[in-house]
């Protein structure tokens, strides 16, 4: 496993721990996160990543993830996944996703791009998570 690799089964490992600080030490601090299903714009920098990740790990307990498929092609790591969402309420929701990385000159994560259905995820969603979401604008 490669440096850019690695930063990446890094930065799985701890979204499936809710560990939030830790997943942030793979990324370049002007990185761009985009959920291109729901979100034109980008998550612009370090301190809006962490936003965005605490917003969708508010009411989760934990994050399972099955990695189908890991591999770089042209200097960017591309990761197919099934992701089940864990909430602390005991409901599970299944998403699959295939994310794209690009990175820096020192194999930090510049550029995290999330590819899923949203009709997928917000069909499973409880209501109280959806209510939540919109009480935030989201």
């Amino acid at each position: 496993m490669n440096p850019r690799q690695a930063a990446v089964a890094k930065l799985l490992a701890c979204m499936e721990q809710l560990d939030i600080e830790g997943a942030l030490t793979v990324f370049n601090e002007s990185a761009l996160y985009q959920d291109i299903a729901v979100e034109p714009e980008a998550a612009c920098g370090i301190e809006q990543i962490r936003f965005k990740l605490e917003i969708g790990f508010a009411e989760l307990s934990g994050i399972a993830m099955q990695v189908a498929a890991l591999d770089e092609v042209a200097n960017k790591v591309y990761v197919e996944r099934q992701q089940v969402l864990q909430f602390k309420r005991g409901e599970q929701v299944e998403l699959p996703i295939v994310s794209v990385f690009e990175f820096d000159l020192k194999d930090k994560i510049l550029f995290w791009r999330e590819y899923w259905d949203s009709a997928t995820l917000y069909e499973q969603l409880p209501q109280y998570y959806l209510d939540y979401l919109s009480s935030l604008g989201a």
